[in-house]
């Protein structure tokens, strides 16, 4: 379904009509033709979603003074959509959304929702990533005690490549409260096969409040394959 926006015409548009796609690039607004993905239907895509449906069909089972709650705590979890207009998830996605992130790091699933926290994002001004043909190493500095930090990296792209778009997978999960380095080429290999040199790598570092499942901003690094 694409979102339009209203002025005395149509200003702004997303999503898909038809077979076109409204999106906006570089230059502004723009349509094209829909292209629909190939599906490999890899054993990440498959937990994924085995994961949303255990947590909808978990939903149902959920009491109706619990399903009350979720719906009442929405407006604490408000987000901005694609027109940076403030909206405020169903309390179905809400449950799903949150239940979803515990589960990515670790943590059993919370029936009532918690009250907001602040998430402290990973801090990656300084950091350091270092790729070769026998380690993949990035350093963060400290995070918060009662958070999980989880890393997503891409697939191997063009070094020209600037946007990682949906080529990410989930790597590991590791719990950061102080300054540490990390080195995941083990993990990544396994998933990804080794990369050629001059390839470039995406990570994207986020931070999970254990308490509430709330994710944090995305800090995101890239780095060039060496000898």
């Amino acid at each position: 379904m694409a979102l339009i926006k209203w002025g005395l015409a149509i200003t702004d548009g997303r999503g898909k009509v038809g077979g076109t796609v409204l999106t906006r690039g570089r230059s502004g607004a723009v349509m094209r033709n829909k292209v629909t993905p190939t599906n490999p239907n890899t054993a990440r895509q498959s937990a994924v979603r085995a994961r949303l449906s255990s947590f909808s069909q978990a939903w149902k089972g959920l009491t109706q003074a619990q399903r009350d709650a979720w719906n009442a705590a929405v407006s604490g979890y408000t987000k901005t959509n694609v027109f940076g207009d403030t909206v405020n998830p169903s309390g179905k996605n809400l449950y799903t959304g949150l239940n979803s992130n515990l589960e990515k790091v670790g943590y059993s699933a919370i029936s009532v929702p918690a009250v907001p926290e602040s998430v402290i994002s990973p801090d990656v001004s300084d950091a350091a990533c270092s790729l070769s043909l026998t380690s993949l190493e990035f350093d963060f500095a400290a995070g918060s005690a009662d958070q999980t930090m989880f890393v997503q990296m891409s697939t191997p792209v063009s070094p020209g490549i600037t946007n990682i778009s949906s080529k990410v997978s989930l790597i590991g999960t590791q719990i950061q409260t102080t300054p540490a380095t990390v080195d995941l080429w083990t993990e990544y290999v396994a998933i990804y096969g080794t990369p050629a040199v001059g390839q470039k790598i995406f990570m994207r570092i986020s931070a999970v409040r254990d308490a509430t499942g709330q994710s944090s901003t995305p800090a995101i690094l890239s780095c060039i394959v060496a000898a």
